[in-house]
């Protein structure tokens, strides 16, 4: 029999009440040559008994002995692919019917790249769309990117097994920054990765998911190792840990920052994306264009969560800081305004902001992809 074009591969530890359908959405696919390998690591619910539920010759579950992790069942996941490419999908998140094929499209058009991944909408636990995660699609924006934060998003993207398994996989080391890891690795090496300007999958955020249980000082001591291993690689100058911590507090934990540390921090940034050595070929426009974005970002990540606190004083100086130098016609100048008219004016602006987004994300989605989302 010959072996399928790609992998599915999909861990499961407790898959719980999203499993069937992030199952069922694979199998609707619109490209259809692929296995669905599924490595159940042990779970103690119900997960077994759902996956076999569906008769569907293409699905090959393999039960782990031991509880291994996700990212020790990942590589052995890479090891028994029968496919030249894997896809990659979490049980707790589902896919749009034309993921595969409009990846495998891509991939295929550009021989050097050996990654391709795609934007994707969050939903939470009742299915309501919450965002659309704004990763950027051309290269020098996930180089960019790379240096605090992760560049592409794991859940959607397809790789070249060949490729990835010449690079070692996953670092076992790693257990939920291990894509970071993996993806940062392949542009320190400048391997290409692109992505598809589309939300082609849905990734659920809970309570109970594997990221948000492993939170907390493992999320700062992974990502800033994952930090620091770039800076080194990419910059053309020495950062030492204690300004890797300040950066991950700016772009993680912002509120903790002092505002002379929060300005440092930026211009720490600012000075690493100017300083990005040439033979990572990003521009300075695109460089120029990237601070002016992370610079909204930054600001108002901080705004969001002075007005949690209700530090009234601070978000003034903040919001004015931005509109001194970025215009006046912007939210934060609403925020300014909202200052002096006390806590109650600001009290609902986060629930507004945040329903605006989803609004936005809903707006944004295609028919066909918006009916899939809502079934």
């Amino acid at each position: 029999m010959a072996h399928p074009e790609i992998t599915v591969l999909m861990t499961v530890y407790n898959g719980g009440a999203y499993l069937k359908m992030a199952v069922e959405s694979v199998l609707k696919q619109t490209f259809t040559d692929f296995e669905f390998l599924i490595i159940d690591d042990c779970s103690l619910d119900q997960s077994r008994e759902t996956i076999l539920s569906f008769k569907d010759e293409r699905i090959k579950l393999i039960k782990n002995e031991i509880n291994l992790g996700q990212t020790r069942s990942l590589n052995k996941g890479l090891a028994l692919a029968q496919g030249r490419y894997i896809a990659r999908i979490d049980a707790d998140d589902f896919v749009f019917s034309s993921w595969l094929e409009k990846t495998l499209a891509l991939l295929k058009a550009q021989p050097l790249t050996a990654v391709v991944s795609c934007k994707a909408i969050v939903v939470d636990e009742q299915h309501k769309i919450r965002k659309t995660l704004r990763t950027g699609c051309c290269y020098a924006q996930m180089v960019l990117r790379s240096l605090t934060a992760t560049p592409l998003n794991h859940v959607g993207a397809l790789y070249k097994v060949d490729v990835i398994s010449s690079v070692g996989g996953y670092d076992e080391t790693f257990k939920i920054a291990a894509d970071f890891e993996l993806w940062s690795r392949l542009i320190r090496r400048r391997i290409q990765l692109a992505c598809i300007d589309e939300p082609l999958v849905a990734i659920r955020v809970h309570a109970k998911s594997e990221s948000m249980i492993q939170r907390g000082q493992i999320d700062m001591i992974e990502i800033s190792e994952v930090m620091k291993r770039n800076f080194d690689v990419l910059i053309a100058f020495e950062i030492s840990r204690p300004e890797i911590e300040l950066l991950w507090k700016l772009h993680y934990a912002t509120i903790q920052l002092s505002a002379v540390e929060f300005q440092d921090a930026f211009m720490l940034l600012c000075k690493a994306y100017r300083t990005m050595k040439a033979e990572f070929a990003v521009s300075s426009d695109a460089v120029e264009a990237f601070i002016a974005h992370q610079k909204k970002v930054f600001y108002a990540k901080r705004a969001l969560g002075q007005m949690a606190q209700g530090q009234l004083p601070q978000l003034r100086v903040l919001a004015k800081d931005y509109c001194k130098t970025e215009g006046w016609l912007n939210l934060l100048s609403l925020v300014w305004l909202g200052t002096w008219l006390g806590k109650p004016a600001l009290r609902n602006l986060p629930i507004i902001y945040e329903r605006w987004r989803g609004w936005i994300a809903r707006k944004k989605l295609p028919h066909q992809v918006y009916s899939e989302c809502v079934r």
